[in-house]
């Protein structure tokens, strides 16, 4: 069947104009009617790998040399899903099979490079870099990337060599600017150092490397002038509709009104790994091996974590380096003692009190509502949320599930195979309509159930308080689960594990516990144990929700009591507790 023209411009059009979700369903579309076209097939791929779709990429990409095996741009465009996605050793065998068969093309050699050069090593990275050079000896980009690698080895002569051929080339280059700049910092000449920082950030406003360095450069010369106070340098994750994104913004937001701080940001960490910060320094570790992206060194040196998996050789080693380990749960606390690393200490994350505060309106009884909430993953424990609900929906006609279950990394989600309690199907469909697949599979009809997807944080109260009844029966989590606290903080009762970083929150006087939790592992491939976590009892969780409709009195107080405990967590209450840990 001959190509839509027509469609397929149209398609192009919207993927110009940013509308990516748009573009993808008319590409789609388009394959739908010609399975076989190999143009659709790379469109999609490409849109695919920069939508982070990185399973769906790699399955176009394999359709496409089943239909063309001599189509060698796709062994280049696999590497580039594969350096997308963090396979950097996947992509280095992809890519080599390219140059096989364009061994005199620099595109081949320069991914090469980028592949080795996440996977630092740097040093092997030159060599494909330098290829890459020989065969395009005026890339600006290679040049970039060359005097880079170099810069991360302190090769400082030949980092400066290539920023010079780049900056003959094109005076205005920002990041060739900034690593100038960087160069003669270490070298301490701060005066000419400001001047390549300051023409970066002209040339690039939105450019956070040159705006960081020169914070970093006020504050070392306020205090070699004694008039600058001691200012708390962060390491923290931006981002919004996930944990770490929450936490960090709250963390900065009250932090920033008690002492000095500076947000420590750069685009490219390796060009500042270890860089040398005038003040103690607190940072986010954000896997399980207790590493942090951004690997500057303080005066004092606190890193922040919450992990829900075993913790490994190589985290006790990584732990040695900081100063101080903080903890979002007792839990955590914990697990890491028992991985000999004992310096440690809790801080709690908070709510937002002006967000979520206690609701003084009763519900009308003329229904049920349930709510359920967090990502949905076998962590979270929804597999016990839906069986319970298809027991009790059918024994109450007035019982109704709201849930906001929504999951950017379908990894994490089709861990629900995995769950005893219900069959999971991955249907490739909008968010509503996959749950719906599910809940039908699984003997729930989808009309008493309300499914949202994202959901504007300023508007979750309203939501909380039309419904009775939180249910989380998490078996995991390493924080203390920031929507149970806000929920609560609401006034609302909930039922929930009394286990892992719950146990922090949750009490017999201010929820409704479930103290039945079976011990429960979690494995790799490998039969090796990831994870330890505790498992509720269905029954349990059965009889706690049908305890709730029958005894709305009892339960609005539960919820009362939650609401008056919550008054203790805020993001204020964890700011305050990390400067006085940190004696700032």
């Amino acid at each position: 069947m001959p190509l839509k023209q027509k469609e397929m411009e149209h398609a192009r059009a919207l993927q110009l104009s940013r509308h990516f979700d748009q573009a993808y369903t008319a590409y789609q579309q388009l394959l739908a009617e010609d399975p076989e076209n190999i143009q659709v097939l790379k469109a999609l791929c490409e849109l695919a790998r920069d939508l982070k779709k990185n399973t769906e990429a790699l399955q176009y990409a394999s359709h496409i040399l089943k239909q063309s095996p001599g189509d060698v741009e796709t062994y280049l465009l696999i590497g580039s899903i594969f350096l997308h996605s963090g396979r950097y050793t996947d992509g280095l065998a992809a890519v080599s099979k390219y140059i096989q068969f364009k061994p005199d093309h620099p595109a081949g050699f320069t991914m090469m490079g980028d592949l080795l050069y996440k996977l630092k090593e740097f040093r092997k990275s030159i060599k494909f870099y330098g290829q890459a050079l020989h065969f395009s000896p005026q890339s600006g980009l290679i040049l970039q990337k060359l005097a880079e690698v170099h810069f991360v080895l302190e090769q400082a002569d030949e980092a400066e060599q290539y920023l010079d051929q780049l900056l003959h080339q094109d005076a205005a280059h920002p990041v060739a600017l900034n690593l100038k700049g960087n160069l003669l910092m270490n070298k301490r000449s701060g005066n000419t150092a400001r001047w390549y920082y300051e023409r970066a950030l002209a040339n690039a406003p939105d450019y956070k490397d040159p705006a960081t360095n020169l914070q970093i450069l006020d504050i070392i010369e306020q205090q070699q002038n004694n008039s600058a106070e001691k200012p708390l340098f962060l390491g923290l994750p931006r981002g919004e509709n996930f944990g770490w994104g929450i936490c960090s913004r709250y963390l900065r937001q009250e932090l920033a009104k008690r002492v000095t701080t500076c947000s420590v940001e750069y685009q490219d960490w390796n060009l500042h790994s270890n860089k040398s910060l005038p003040g103690p320094y607190f940072f986010a570790l954000q896997d399980i091996n207790l590493t942090t992206p951004y690997p500057a060194r303080g005066t004092f040196n606190c890193g922040y974590t919450f992990f829900e998996n075993e913790l490994t050789h190589q985290s006790a080693e990584n732990a040695g380096h900081y100063d101080l380990v903080l903890a979002g749960s007792s839990w955590c606390v914990d697990r890491l003692n028992e991985k000999n690393i004992t310096h440690t200490d809790l801080l709690i994350q908070g709510i937002d009190p002006l967000l979520f505060y206690p609701v003084t309106e009763r519900k009308s009884a003329d229904t049920f509502v349930m709510f359920s909430g967090g990502k949905f993953e076998l962590r979270k424990g929804q597999d016990l949320v839906l069986k319970a609900f298809q027991v009790l929906h059918k024994k109450y006609r007035d019982m109704h599930l709201v849930n906001i279950w929504y999951n950017f990394w379908p990894d994490s989600m089709e861990t629900m195979k995995r769950s005893p309690h219900i069959r999971y199907e991955a249907k490739k469909a909008p968010w509503k309509e996959r749950m719906e697949h599910i809940y039908m599979i699984n003997g729930i009809d989808p009309a008493r159930v309300t499914t949202y997807e994202v959901y504007d944080n300023k508007a979750l109260r309203d939501l909380y308080q039309s419904t009775d009844l939180g249910i989380f029966p998490n078996r995991c989590e390493g924080g203390t689960n920031l929507v149970l606290m806000e929920y609560m903080a609401c006034a609302k009762p909930v039922v929930a594990s009394n286990a892992t970083g719950h146990r922090d929150i949750v009490s017999s006087d201010n929820a409704l516990l479930l103290n039945t939790n079976d011990d429960m592992e979690i494995n790799d491939s490998e039969g090796n144990r990831i994870a330890r976590w505790a498992d509720p009892s269905l029954d349990e969780l059965i009889a706690q929700i049908e305890f709730a409709y029958h005894n709305r009195d009892v339960i609005y107080e539960i919820g009362n009591q939650a609401g008056r405990d919550l008054k203790a967590f805020t993001w204020e209450d964890s700011a305050a507790q990390l400067l006085r840990t940190l004696k700032v």
